[in-house]
C-alpha cells in the first residue's frame, strides 16, 4: 500500500449520536459498500486522507490534536496503521487498477514504434495479433512495391509502453467521472488519472479503463470464444491502443492505404465515399499491393512522415505489419467524372484532422490532433479526388501521383 493512499470518494464520514460512521453513498450504495464504524482518532485520520494527505500528515495531525511528545509518537503511529489497515481490509482505498486473475502469460506486439504487452485470451491473440509479434523488414529498394517479408523477432524486450489485460469479471471499484462523450454506443469519462470507456450495445465488454498517459490498460468482460466475442473484444483493446498513440505523437486516420512507389498512399472519405473500392482498382489495374483496409498509423519519424501498420482494419480483413514511408493522402468524393486536384497544405492539414479517429475527447486532445495534422501536412502530398467507381479513377490519380 503506497504511503499516499486515497480513500474512495463514495465512502464519507458521519456522526450519529456521537459515534462516527463511514458510510458508502452513491455508487457506493449501488455496489453494496460496507460501512464502518469508528472513533475520534479514526475519524481525523478519515478526514486527512480525504483533503489528500498522506500516512504522516495524518500522524502529524493526531499530535498536533492531542499535544502528543515524541514519546507518544509510537503509539499514534500504531494507531495509524492499524486504522489504514482497516481501511483496506474494507476496500476503503482507490483501486482503478487491478492484476490479473487468471495468470494469462504476457506476450509482446510491435504495433508502429510502439510495444504493447498484451494479457489476453489465446484465442484473441492468435486471430489477431501473430503477425505483429514479429518485425518486419524494411521494403527493399530493388521491390519497392513489395509487402515487407515476416522474420521471427530475435531482440528481447524488456520493456513495453503498455500493458493490456483482459479481466473476466466486472471491474472490483466502478469509477465515475466527468462525462467527456455519450451516445448510443458507448459512453466516455474522465476521472483524475483515467478514462473509462463503457460500450453500450455489446454483449461481451464491461468496461475498459485506460491510465491518461496510456502505459496500462484494463479490459473488463467475458469470453465464450466465439467469434461475435473475438471481435467484440479486439474491437475494445482499440481504445487503449488510440489513447496511448496521441500521447506518443502519433495519430491514426480513418483510411485506405496501398503501397507505391515504395510509399504507403491514403485514400480516405466519409463512409461510402469508395475509398475500398479504390485501392481495389489499383491493385485490379496495377498489381499495387493493401496495406490496410480502414485504419492507418502515422507519425514522423527523423523528420519524415511514416505510415505503419495496425492490426485493426474494419471489415476489410486486410492488415499488414511494417513501416512505409508517407507520400500522400487523398480525399474522395462521388462523381459522374475522374478528377484529381492538389490541396494547399493547410486544407490537407483540416481534411486530415476531421478524418482522425485519435481522440478527440477534451479540447487539449483536438489541439493534439490539429497540431499532428500540421506537422504532417508540410511534409506528404494531399490531393482531392472526384471520382467514379471505374478502372479509369485509378489512372486519373495514379497519373496525378507519377507526376509529383
Amino acid at each position: 500500500m503506497s504511503d499516499r493512499p486515497r480513500v474512495k470518494k463514495t465512502i464519507h464520514c458521519y456522526e450519529i449520536n456521537g459515534t462516527y460512521h463511514l458510510l458508502p453513498i452513491g455508487q457506493g450504495i449501488m455496489d453494496h459498500e460496507k460501512g464502518l464504524a469508528t472513533n475520534e482518532v479514526g475519524k481525523l485520520i478519515w478526514e486527512t486522507l480525504a483533503s489528500g494527505g498522506d500516512r504522516e500528515e495524518a500522524l502529524r495531525v493526531l499530535m498536533r490534536e492531542y499535544e502528543a511528545t515524541e514519546e507518544d509518537r509510537p503509539i499514534l503511529e500504531a494507531d495509524v496503521n492499524a486504522f489504514l489497515g482497516t481501511l483496506q481490509q474494507h476496500g476503503f482505498f482507490e483501486s482503478a487498477w487491478h492484476e490479473p486473475e487468471n495468470g494469462t502469460p504476457a506476450r509482446k506486439v510491435k504495433i508502429g514504434p510502439l510495444t504493447m504487452e498484451l494479457r489476453i485470451p489465446d484465442a484473441l491473440f492468435e486471430r489477431y495479433y501473430v503477425s505483429f509479434s514479429t518485425l518486419a523488414d524494411a521494403p527493399s529498394a530493388a521491390q519497392p512495391d513489395t509487402i515487407p517479408s515476416v522474420t521471427a523477432r530475435t531482440s528481447a524486450t524488456t520493456g513495453a509502453d503498455q500493458t493490456v489485460t483482459f479481466c473476466a469479471h466486472h471491474p472490483l471499484t466502478k469509477q465515475n467521472g466527468q462525462v467527456l462523450v455519450r451516445n448510443e454506443e458507448v459512453l466516455i469519462m474522465e476521472t483524475e488519472d483515467s478514462f473509462v470507456i463503457l460500450p453500450l450495445l455489446g454483449r461481451y465488454v464491461y468496461e475498459i479503463s485506460c491510465a491518461k498517459d496510456g502505459r496500462e490498460a484494463f479490459v473488463y468482460g467475458t469470453n465464450d470464444g466465439t467469434s461475435p466475442c473475438m471481435e467484440e473484444l479486439f474491437s475494445a483493446l482499440r481504445f487503449p491502443f488510440l489513447i496511448l498513440a496521441q500521447a506518443r505523437g502519433l495519430c491514426v486516420m480513418h483510411s485506405a492505404s496501398l503501397l507505391y512507389q515504395g510509399k504507403a498512399w491514403l485514400f480516405s472519405g466519409h463512409s461510402g465515399a469508395g475509398k475500398s473500392t479504390h485501392v481495389q482498382l489499383w491493385q485490379d489495374t496495377f498489381g499495387t499491393p493493401w496495406i490496410n483496409g480502414d485504419l492507418n498509423l502515422l507519425g514522423i519519424k527523423e523528420g519524415q512522415a511514416v505510415c505503419y501498420g495496425l492490426p485493426w482494419c474494419g471489415t476489410s480483413g486486410i492488415s499488414t505489419p511494417g513501416e512505409f514511408p508517407l507520400g500522400g493522402i487523398t480525399f474522395l468524393t462521388q462523381a459522374p467524372y475522374d478528377k484529381v486536384s492538389g490541396l494547399a497544405s493547410d486544407a490537407l492539414a483540416l481534411s486530415l484532422a476531421k478524418r482522425m479517429i485519435t481522440p478527440n475527447w477534451t479540447a487539449s486532445m483536438m489541439q493534439q490532433n490539429i497540431d499532428a495534422a500540421i506537422s504532417l501536412s508540410s511534409l506528404i502530398h494531399g490531393f482531392r479526388l472526384e471520382c467514379t467507381k471505374d478502372p479509369n479513377a485509378a489512372r486519373v490519380m495514379k497519373s496525378a501521383i507519377d507526376q509529383i
